[in-house]
């Protein structure tokens, strides 16, 4: 029986792969930690997040967000304590938070069938959860 031969290098990458998603998930933190809910680990120190399996490199301005909502996570943040997080000493501060958050959603969610992590309320404050859709089954 004859098998079809890997390409060359694809086993290192796998590797490489593989030890940076275990370094994510280790329980080693960082002298920040590493904060988890809703199947999203985020090492603060690093501003490296694992989310479906990959990981995701997170920019300060977002990473700060994200440390702020995962830690409120499944409650809504005030948008009053969020902008004090980012810098309140900018201009137009509303639509620098809006302008993170939408990228920080589209980061957190790398599939279009995985359900969206940060919502925005009625309210104008924001919400880090997961929500599951109920499925009726007949019976």
């Amino acid at each position: 029986m004859a098998t079809c031969p890997r390409a060359p290098g694809l086993a290192s990458v796998v590797t490489i792969a593989r030890l940076i998603q275990r370094a994510l998930r280790s329980d080693a933190p960082t002298a920040w930690g590493v904060l988890s809910a809703y199947g999203v680990s985020f090492d603060v120190g690093r501003r490296r997040a694992l989310v479906d399996g990959y990981v995701i490199h997170v920019p300060p301005g977002e990473a700060s967000l994200l440390e702020l909502l995962m830690r409120h996570a499944g409650s809504p943040v005030d948008r009053c304590a969020l902008v004090q997080v980012l810098r309140p000493d900018l201009d137009d501060v509303d639509a620098v938070l809006d302008r993170l958050a939408k990228r920080l959603r589209g980061r957190l969610q790398p599939s279009p069938l995985s359900a969206p992590r940060i919502h925005h309320t009625a309210t104008g404050d924001y919400l880090f959860a997961c929500h599951v859709a109920e499925v009726a089954t007949a019976g």
